[in-house]
């Protein structure tokens, strides 16, 4: 007992010790390393590169891009295409009639009509070579924003999202989860940005577990 409480003691006067000290007491991260997330300036120059052929994402013309980027970004390029490649093989004749291909990324389009005509903006799931961005109209964003402050979690999340992409559960659960994480609890962010035609939330990394919210914008 007595070299419990004397080791307690020594823990207080280490930490009181390291503020005096000007330092500062940080508690350990267990989050998974993000060492190897692409910056927005290789997503923007690879991004010219990038073509959408036969269902797949497709670098032209590589040996010009390895040199640009180095052969380090080049392996982070890859392996970010190699998993979007890979995701897409296993759409459902559902899925795959559902997608659009728009310039060089797909679209998982809102399959409601009539709820397209009641708000403005739009509901969409884009699938790009280096992440995702998930598109709510202003409807969806307002109830988003509402279940995000009420505490939801990733399973109500995905439960209020699908309905409106046939997209994967895998990309919804995935960019869901990191959204809870980022913005749970919150709702003044989506009300500040949405603009009364819905919002779209940006996710780069790979499927299932490094998956990162980068951003919130108008649509």
């Amino acid at each position: 007992m007595k070299f419990k409480g004397l080791f307690l003691l020594l823990s207080i006067l280490l930490v009181f010790s390291s503020f005096a000290a000007g330092g500062s007491y940080v508690i350990a991260d267990d989050s998974p390393s993000n060492t190897n997330e692409l910056n927005q300036k290789t997503i923007d120059l690879v991004d010219n590169f990038i073509v959408f052929k036969d269902n797949n994402f497709v670098i032209e013309n590589t040996e010009i891009l390895t040199t640009k980027i180095g052969e380090e970004e080049f392996a982070k390029v890859n392996a970010e295409i190699a998993d979007k490649n890979a995701l897409l093989s296993e759409l459902t004749t559902e899925e795959l009639d559902s997608i659009a291909v728009v310039d060089n990324h797909v679209q998982f389009l809102d399959q409601n009509v009539s709820a397209r005509a009641s708000s403005k903006g739009k509901n969409a799931l884009e699938v790009h070579w280096w992440g995702y961005k998930v598109f709510l109209n202003d409807n969806l964003t307002n109830t988003t924003a509402q279940a995000l402050a009420g505490g939801s979690g990733t399973a109500a999340l995905v439960a209020i999202w699908a309905p409106w992409f046939s997209a994967p559960t895998a990309i919804v659960k995935a960019v869901a989860t990191s959204a809870v994480v980022v913005l749970g609890g919150s709702s003044a962010m989506f009300y500040k940005t949405n603009k009364g035609k819905g919002i779209y939330l940006r996710f780069t990394g790979i499927l299932p577990a490094n998956v990162i919210y980068t951003g919130m914008f108008s649509q």
